[in-house]
């Protein structure tokens, strides 16, 4: 698809929903190769994979202007590690009660699998918003 000439490639005005294609970067922050690459001198056994998801994660919950301060990495995927995995056992337990709700006929729900219905929700939620902050 070719682009528009007379389009604003990156702004808000080319999508309805006012979603920008770019946002603009701190000029004190790191360039996305710039992070990953000293993302990958903490940790040089992280995949391709696991490096771009940590680079992310860093992006959404870390201030921009630290990221040059390797401490300052350390200290918040450490901290955003600890949120993932608190998030990621709280999936887990709220799946097993899923599962043990699966075979259950909805018409006889009782009112705490009602509530854990609505936890999952909950759960997924923090989840999704964890991702997308």
């Amino acid at each position: 698809m070719k682009p528009n000439s007379n389009s604003n490639s990156g702004t808000a005005d080319n999508y309805p929903s006012g979603i920008a294609t770019t946002l603009p970067r701190p000029t004190d922050a790191p360039t996305p190769s710039q992070l990953v690459q000293q993302l990958q001198a903490l940790d040089p056994a992280l995949s391709l994979a696991d490096l771009f998801r940590v680079g992310h994660l860093l992006t959404v919950h870390a201030d921009p202007q630290q990221l040059n301060n390797p401490e300052y990495i350390k200290a918040t995927w450490l901290e955003i590690s600890w949120r993932l995995q608190a998030a990621a056992d709280q999936q887990a337990a709220v799946s097993e009660e899923l599962d043990a709700m699966a075979s259950t006929d909805p018409q006889k729900f009782q009112p705490a699998q009602v509530w854990t219905l609505i936890k999952a929700i909950k759960v997924l939620s923090q989840t999704l918003e964890f991702y997308s902050r």
